[in-house]
């Protein structure tokens, strides 16, 4: 779960019993975006989108905020909206309670499951990189209704997910040479940066 003030992206993967069609034990199932003006509504979406069958147990991630220091001394940011995240992840998770048979809970640092401090552009990238090509189709499928400005949310609640399973490995993080100076994007298609990346390969950089 990547809990936000007014939206909060999730992911759910499945653990398979092996042997089945993907090739890794935990696959994305389904992910969307939980959204709400207030935290009352908030959870009533939550509410709508976070049920599972009885006989799941579930494991949760969610991500815990974190105030970062600068070296003079200020903070990044305004501390205080971390803590309306806060209390919006813990409502979110709340209502997973109620509604699942949970087995473990877990608090995942933004550093911890980014594997580093890194661009929000590479770090969406990547998850769809990690992505089988129909874990990627339930991805899309999942979104549709999303905003392009939020799908953001859901790639990193997909990312913390995939950090969770061990599916997450650490990769270089591009200079502007090789990005071309622009906002860097790493193509899950081709494994190039924009700068290099080729659309030839057939991907869409806005999907």
């Amino acid at each position: 779960v990547d809990p936000g003030s007014k939206a909060t992206g999730f992911a759910f993967f499945t653990n398979h019993a092996r042997p089945h069609a993907e090739p890794y034990e935990h696959t994305l199932d389904r992910c969307g975006l939980i959204r709400g003006k207030t935290l009352i509504e908030l959870a009533a979406d939550a509410s709508r989108q976070v049920r599972l069958p009885d006989s799941v147990d579930v494991k949760v991630i969610l991500e815990k905020p974190q105030v970062y220091q600068r070296r003079n001394g200020r903070t990044k940011g305004d501390p205080n909206d971390l803590i309306t995240i806060a209390i919006a992840g813990g409502i979110v998770l709340g209502v997973i309670m109620e509604h699942n048979s949970i087995t473990e809970v877990e608090l995942a640092k933004p550093a911890a499951w980014k594997m580093g401090q890194t661009p929000k552009e590479i770090e969406n990238a990547r998850a769809l990189a990690a992505l089988t090509a129909s874990e990627r189709a339930v991805y899309k499928r999942c979104i549709e209704n999303v905003s392009a400005s939020l799908r953001h949310n859901v790639l990193d609640a997909v990312s913390i997910a995939l950090f969770a399973v061990g599916r997450k490995q650490r990769r270089a993080s591009p200079t502007k040479a090789v990005t071309g100076g622009g906002p860097p994007f790493w193509c899950p298609n081709c494994g190039q940066y924009n700068g290099t990346h080729s659309k030839k390969c057939g991907f869409d950089e806005r999907t």
